[in-house]
């Protein structure tokens, strides 16, 4: 039974997500832990029978009057005043003329307007509070509460985006398309924990690392997308069919944006996290506390007007202050010595944290790969993109769905008919028999193994958890496994079709791709890198007992028919 799950609405709210990059339009509201109909487990949180709700927020002034670089602490009531949950979030609406911090001081930063607001994690109910500030502007640098720095030159990053929190994030992007390639957000300045977060060539996020998990997305489509915790102990829980206020279909079509280079960059930055922190929370409850952080939380937001890439006096001042620095500083030589060797030892330790994650998605594969063939069904992920390519060229149906029909059983194609070869000469081959076994429908696998008896003598094949996918009755199974014939191996991906039946499967279809001829001392095997297609020719491929498969035998005479003849060293290859 899927399980599925709706990330917004008017109940049950766990979080409030980020605001995210307001050009592109992409709001990701206040995600709804509620569960759809179809049930399911929620790691990580709390019984909501046992919880009391907040149901209202208040502030203890509603418009304050701020000079330029003034400031003034507002406070927060919520109601009722036992609430299980008291968490909030502070924004402003224009951070040019007035920000908030994490715990509400309102900051004075240049003449105008500005609404601060108050947001419950729980229920987002909000409070608001009008400012005005008066007394012109207040130039320089530390009129930015999040700024970017081009680390590039230094670093094995390209960014650096700080917070005035002291959190940060570091991206490197691809040059042809500004997608980052990886980022790592550090929401705390005192931890070195953080998340790291790898892209899709889309710009979505791909896998998620945090605290020894692996978060894998996919299946993108409409306003929903899939996930994949894999937990330090291997095991792995799926959550399908999440649902957000993100049209991902619109998404995934492309749009233009004329933005710069870097603006664009961030904007997929913030998505991701977004996305990879906040919407996940209510089934990764660390996620929460990287979508908390002032700067996943802000960069959204940022109007890239500056982007500093070398430390001058006041800039060295302020990544020591809000980073919390450490060394002798004297005069301004020392300030940027110490910032300059602050943020590389930052950078170097982002990147170390980095490559242990991936190092742990390396050590876990197996699982990663389960999770994508789970979710990413139809992708075929796991599946080299030329060989797909390769097999759709010579024509078999490639079925595709995450959910195929049962097909264990043994079945007898009679008659194998070849449609098209890229080998040239194709040995004449009949009755095979095909068995499939010990198939997973959590994972997407089955065992394979055929017996087929050919002009060149009988032919045996095997592969262990070969890729199932395919819907309702249609069913595609992908196998890399190792043929045999006369004591000699090569090594073959084959793909197996058709629609599973009652008593057989339907339009029984087969094609084989050479990888590895091991040298082909009998000269039989097809060339590495062809390959054929064939099918059942009577359409219909009948089950049949296991019992009835013939069992190999030194005997060519045993599997050919009386009216088969091979002239002496001329063999068709197979």
């Amino acid at each position: 039974m899927k399980t599925t799950f709706k990330l917004f609405g008017p109940q049950s709210r766990i979080l409030c997500a980020v605001a995210l990059f307001a050009v592109i339009a992409f709001s990701m509201a206040a995600c709804d832990s509620g569960f759809g109909s179809g049930g399911g487990t929620n790691p990580g949180t709390t019984n909501p029978d046992s919880t009391v709700a907040v149901t209202d927020v208040s502030l203890n002034k509603s418009s304050i009057s701020l000079t330029v670089g003034g400031t003034e602490t507002l406070t927060e009531t919520i109601t009722p005043s036992n609430a299980t949950n008291k968490n909030v979030t502070w924004s402003s609406s224009n951070t040019t003329v007035a920000r908030v911090s994490t715990s509400g001081t309102v900051t004075a930063v240049a003449a105008g307007t500005a609404t601060i607001t108050v947001t419950t994690v729980d229920g987002s109910k909000k409070a608001n509070c009008s400012v005005t500030v008066s007394g012109g502007t207040n130039p320089g640098f530390n009129n930015y509460d999040i700024f970017v720095l081009d680390i590039s030159q230094k670093t094995g990053w390209d960014y650096m985006v700080v917070g005035e929190d002291g959190s940060s994030i570091f991206f490197s992007v691809n040059k042809n398309n500004d997608i980052p390639t990886r980022l790592f957000l550090k929401p705390n300045k005192n931890s070195d924990d953080g998340f790291t977060i790898l892209f899709k060539e889309n710009g979505l996020p791909d896998k998620v690392v945090a605290k020894n998990h692996i978060l894998y997305f996919g299946n993108f489509r409409d306003y929903k997308f899939d996930l994949a915790i894999i937990y330090p102990n291997n095991t792995i829980q799926y959550f399908y069919d999440i649902e957000t206020d993100i049209n991902f279909g619109a998404y995934n079509q492309g749009r233009a944006i004329s933005f710069s280079k870097l603006t664009k960059s961030l904007g997929f930055a913030s998505r991701a996290i977004g996305i990879g922190t906040c919407l996940v929370s209510p089934f990764f409850q660390p996620a929460i506390w990287g979508c908390a952080s002032y700067v996943a939380s802000e960069v959204g937001h940022i109007v890239v007007d500056m982007v500093f890439d070398g430390f001058t006096a006041d800039v060295s001042h302020t990544i020591i202050d809000v980073i919390g620095c450490a060394g002798n500083i004297g005069n301004v030589l020392d300030t940027i010595t110490v910032a300059d060797s602050c943020v590389s030892a930052l950078a170097n330790t982002a990147n170390l944290l980095t490559y242990m994650d991936l190092n742990l998605t390396n050590q876990k594969n197996t699982q990663v790969n389960e999770a994508i063939r789970k979710i990413d069904g139809d992708s075929l992920t796991v599946i080299p993109k030329d060989l797909l390519e390769y097999f759709l060229l010579l024509g078999i149906e490639i079925n595709s769905g995450r959910n195929p029909p049962a097909i264990e059983g043994t079945y007898l194609a009679k008659t194998l008919q070849l449609v098209k070869s890229t080998a040239g000469s194709i040995a004449t081959q009949w009755d095979m028999y095909v068995t499939f076994s010990k198939q997973n429908e959590d994972i997407l696998t089955v065992d394979t193994n055929y017996t087929m008896q050919s002009e060149n003598g009988p032919m045996l094949s095997a592969g262990t958890g070969s890729f199932i996918v395919g819907e309702g009755n249609k069913f595609t199974v992908f196998q890399e496994g190792t043929r045999e014939q006369s004591g000699y191996t090569a090594k073959t991906v084959e793909v197996f079709s058709g629609e599973i039946a009652a008593t057989g499967i339907r339009n029984y279809q087969w094609a084989v791709f050479m990888i590895d001829d091991r040298g082909d001392p009998l000269g039989i095997w097809i060339a590495n890198g062809t390959g054929y297609f064939k099918r059942d020719s009577a359409g219909f491929s009948e089950r049949v007992s296991s019992a009835s498969v013939p069992s190999p035998s030194p005997s060519i005479d045993y599997f050919w028919p009386s009216n088969k003849t091979l002239l002496p060293g001329i063999r068709s290859r197979q």
